[in-house]
């Protein structure tokens, strides 16, 4: 990592990703990182400023030389930095500062062979590279006090419950706002903006941007932010649940999205699509979440989270993203997905689908001929049937006396002609996991066409709300 570095700043930054690292791990945040970091990191980054490799190394020096002993070979490392950087920029500003020490290299040529000496030919730098490489072990409560710390003075403390992982990777960013296709006539709505690291480049490319975030304290940041940038005209900011605030009108969606609401967003977004109609979604998700999103009939993530989304729209995988480009970092990777909604939609009773999708992936690897045989499955489908085609015959709310639901010759009866059918068109044997959406549009077409209805099955267990598209356990 060192060896192929050129730039003299990049070679500080290299050398303070191991540096820092060492020092979080070992001293109490509060105790030492906090006093320097405080006053040194640049505003909304994660990087350490040119000014602390020189003024931090009285303070940081002391920690260096009580550590692990593989810690202390960063020490003739640390002074030889300061030396080579003054000599290769030939800041006057900075000689003062300088830490007396043997060691003097003129050159970053010369420090990268006093690094290669130390950890490349040391053989105790196998067992620290893999160390450095390894989650922290430091308090978590620390982690969230220190990621803080990052934002400059805004005092933010990022909540976990909240899903507050702010993504900073600058190349990650411009990759994303790209992908969005968005034209200088578009309104793009992002949901959870944060501190605004994304919103402030929407705003350069878009005509208008609405963000929509629940944390009053990020809203004050990110106002600020935007004032400061002076594109304050661009931007409409709603403090709100995104889950409960109507949505104002917009063409694109570009957002980073917290993972705790990806399913019910997606279903607002794509099942209110008659109200909030929108060219396309360019949605940055948890990514083992996105590759159910992804996944095809057949595949061993198909799920229902898949088939209720690709009835009404088309899906399409953009890049992955690392968890190390968030602060703080979270616990898995991450992926952005592009959805675009399609131009025709079935002709489907949406809740008459999201009940039979409910049904049907409860047993995903049993034959449908199985999960139709359930005796209880049975006794709900039959009432919800026999109401159903009440209200569509008489269009009169029906009475519990006009079902003999205690029957079990009126059962059985039921069973066979549910079976019968399945036979007759070929799913007896077929298993939900294998079906694709046009095949389960067909079987939801034949049950109904024989007075074989899912509505107030699904109603009554909650398969008719769009915020439980995703939830593949049935509760029979």
């Amino acid at each position: 990592m060192f060896l192929c570095t050129r730039n003299p700043k990049s070679f500080v930054f290299h050398f303070v990703q191991i540096s820092g690292r060492t020092v979080r791990h070992f001293v109490p945040i509060s105790k030492i990182l906090k006093p320097v970091l405080v006053e040194c990191v640049t505003p909304f980054s994660c990087y350490w400023s040119l000014s602390l490799i020189v003024r931090g190394e009285e303070e940081l020096l002391p920690v260096f030389k009580g550590l692990y002993p593989p810690v202390k070979m960063l020490v003739p490392i640390w002074k030889a930095l300061c030396v080579a950087i003054v000599n290769e920029e030939r800041n006057p500003t900075l000689d003062d500062s300088l830490p007396s020490g043997e060691v003097d290299y003129s050159s970053i040529q010369q420090l990268r062979m006093l690094v290669s000496k130390i950890f490349i030919s040391n053989s105790r730098f196998d067992s620290f590279r893999r160390w450095l490489r390894a989650k922290p072990s430091y308090p978590k409560n620390k982690i969230k006090k220190y990621e803080g710390d990052r934002n400059n003075g805004h005092a933010v403390q990022l909540l976990k419950s909240r899903g507050q992982h702010l993504l900073t990777n600058s190349r990650i960013l411009d990759a994303i706002v790209s992908k969005s296709s968005i034209s200088p006539e578009d309104t793009v709505l992002e949901i959870g903006p944060g501190t605004g690291n994304l919103t402030l480049k929407l705003l350069e490319v878009a005509k208008k941007v609405v963000a929509i975030e629940i944390d009053k304290r990020m809203v004050d940041v990110l106002g600020e932010r935007v004032a400061q940038a002076g594109l304050q005209d661009r931007l409409n900011l709603i403090c709100g649940d995104a889950l409960k605030t109507d949505f104002p009108e917009f063409n694109l969606v570009v957002a980073n999205i917290p993972y705790g609401i990806s399913s019910p967003l997606l279903a607002k977004l794509v099942f209110g699509l008659s109200t909030n109609p929108f060219r396309s979604a360019t949605l940055l998700l948890q990514k083992e979440f996105a590759k159910r999103l992804l996944a095809n009939h057949g595949d061993s993530e198909f799920n229902r989270l898949a088939v209720n989304m690709k009835l009404l729209a088309d899906i399409e995988f953009v890049m992955d993203v690392s968890k190390r480009d968030f602060v703080p970092c979270p616990k898995v990777d991450s992926s952005v997905v592009k959805i675009y909604p399609k131009i025709k939609i079935p002709d489907v009773d949406l809740n008459e689908w999201w009940a039979l999708t409910r049904t049907c992936f409860g047993k995903k690897n049993k034959t449908l001929g199985a999960i139709f045989k359930q005796k209880k499955k049975l006794m709900e489908l039959m009432k919800a049937s026999r109401g159903e085609g009440l209200k569509r015959e008489s269009n009169r709310m029906y009475d519990e006396g006009d079902l003999d639901l205690s029957s079990s010759a009126s059962t059985s009866l039921f069973r066979e002609k549910i079976i019968g059918l399945l036979e007759s068109n070929g799913f007896l044997d077929k298993r939900p996991s294998k079906l694709c959406n046009d095949e389960f549009l067909r079987l939801l077409c034949l049950l109904n066409r024989a007075g074989i209805y899912f509505h107030d099955y699904g109603k009554q267990n909650g398969s008719c709300d769009p915020a439980n598209l995703a939830s593949d356990d049935d509760p029979l």
